[in-house]
């Protein structure tokens, strides 16, 4: 399975309407992975998720609808396409759109009752970082037993006010907080953080990153068969972006759990340090530990995902409350 990242599916969007070159690099993705035949790709092709991050706010908490017909139709059409047609797109003077005689007209809005919400699938990994960019931003010194104290407020809120360890998430706050250089820059990359900043700025960043951490997620959660209702198979992220690669270092999945409800299953991850020389590794592992206690973490998997559900979104709007008020 290929999962296609927000910024190729825009890539797709705006090669289709004519608002950007030919992209060799595109053709040749196209060209490589082709439907053979009517609906019979060579790999399955996953572009919803792209489209939810480029269509929903979580500000609003609602979706841009017309982007969203924009985006499905060019993505499901150029997607379609044999290796003869994609052949002749790029050779054509016209972008595909204009040839196009179902577009605008026979392509109805979807109601936006129909298009469902991506927010319970981010919304524990912005939940981490948002707490993570909050320390950060709390402490005008991140050295030594201060670092450390750092990590140790996102674990523990992470843990117990949250309710849900997220290993990507805390590994990246491990980055930042007590990683060395070479982890500390890409943590700070991924979260663009480069020191205070407004609430909504925050919220902004933690957001962006929560998607990164979203996709880097998916592969795991196709390959290892975690996600409810979906058949296991490997999975590779098709993207530009240079955090995904980082991320896809940091956490490994060592094993998965069968849950015994409704074929659920959990994984447990093995997570890496690189830590700065200023930091204990002692206590930096200490801290990690208790939050990554096993026999607790299965607890917390069996739990109802609606009560797990509700303690986060509890726990996040307290937090974005507490920054609005410290901002």
């Amino acid at each position: 399975m290929l999962i296609l990242d927000t910024n190729v599916a825009i890539d797709i969007e705006r090669f289709y309407f004519g608002e950007v070159r030919p992209s060799a690099d595109l053709r040749e993705l196209l060209l490589a992975f082709p439907n053979r035949g009517r609906f019979e790709h060579t790999v399955d092709i996953n572009y919803g998720w792209a489209v939810a991050e480029a269509t929903w706010s979580r500000p609003k908490r609602t979706v841009d609808v017309l982007r969203y017909r924009r985006m499905t139709h060019a993505l499901g059409t150029v997607l379609d396409w044999s290796p003869d047609e994609v052949r002749r797109a790029f050779e054509a003077r016209v972008p595909p759109a204009d040839r196009d005689r179902a577009w605008p007209r026979k392509v109805p809005l979807p109601r936006i009752a129909d298009i469902p919400s991506p927010e319970a699938a981010i919304s524990v990994n912005y939940g981490v970082l948002l707490k993570t960019l909050h320390v950060a931003s709390s402490y005008k010194g991140l050295r030594g037993k201060a670092a450390e104290r750092a990590l140790g407020e996102v674990v523990d809120w992470t843990r117990d006010t949250l309710g849900v360890f997220d290993t990507y998430g805390v590994q990246v706050a491990v980055d930042l907080l007590c990683g060395d250089a070479q982890r500390k820059g890409a943590a700070q990359r991924l979260l663009k953080h480069s020191g205070p900043a407004t609430a909504a700025r925050l919220r902004e960043r933690a957001s962006n990153a929560a998607w990164d951490l979203l996709f880097t997620r998916l592969c795991d959660g196709y390959t290892f068969g975690l996600l409810p209702m979906e058949r296991s198979a490997t999975a590779n992220v098709v993207t530009r972006n240079v955090d995904l690669p980082y991320l896809r270092s940091i956490v490994e999945t060592l094993a998965v759990f069968d849950l015994g409800r409704r074929s659920e299953k959990a994984p447990m991850s093995k997570m890496t340090a690189s830590l700065a020389s200023h930091v204990d590794p002692a206590a930096v592992r200490g801290i990690i530990e208790g939050g990554l206690d096993s026999v607790a973490s299965l607890a917390r998997f069996r739990r109802d995902p609606e009560e797990i559900a509700r303690q986060a979104d509890a726990a996040i709007a307290d937090l974005e409350r507490a920054l609005d008020a410290a901002c």
